[in-house]
């Protein structure tokens, strides 16, 4: 009995454990958080664009990138519009096997999902639009991983905050 009780013990303790390694990523200025696969800190970075400023965290767990990048946009763009532009951009001339439009979160902000065939990888990317804010959420590695519940388990804990 004693055996089975400190079994008990050990096994809420370990989830305890694997709980905090996976506390959420906060990006003040980004206005989101998500959680990073076994609470990796994600690498910044800022790139100029011209007009645009690209802002990305990203990380790399066991070959399978995880990515979450923003641009703030001049002025009010057609959430259609600025997909396909977007999503013509993320695959260049790779292979576009599928896209969605949809909704994200309480809102209903517009969104659209894509999944991009490179060489032996794929790509899964969600694109948000929130006012002038466009969220890029991606990632990629083996075909069965941008499909697998750790994949979409990252893209469901993004939300946007204020």
């Amino acid at each position: 009995m004693r055996l089975l009780l400190a079994g008990v013990v050990l096994a809420v303790w370990a989830s305890t454990v694997g709980a905090q390694d996976k506390k959420p990523f906060v990006s003040k200025a980004g206005q989101f958080k998500v959680t990073f696969p076994g609470g990796a800190k994600p690498k910044a970075t800022e790139r100029d664009l011209g007009k645009l400023t690209q802002y990305s965290f990203n990380t790399e767990v066991k070959r399978r990138a995880f990515d979450v990048t923003y641009f703030d946009l001049p002025a009010t763009v057609e959430a259609k519009k600025l997909f396909d532009i977007s999503e013509k951009g993320a695959a260049g001339k790779d292979k576009i096997l599928s896209s969605v439009d949809g909704t994200f979160g309480p809102d209903k902000l517009p969104s659209r999902e894509i999944l991009i065939k490179k060489d032996a990888l794929l790509l899964r990317m969600v694109m948000i639009l929130a006012d002038d804010r466009l969220y890029l959420l991606t990632v990629g590695g083996p075909d069965d991983f941008t499909t697998s519940k750790e994949a979409y388990a990252f893209f469901e804990t993004f939300e946007i905050t204020k």
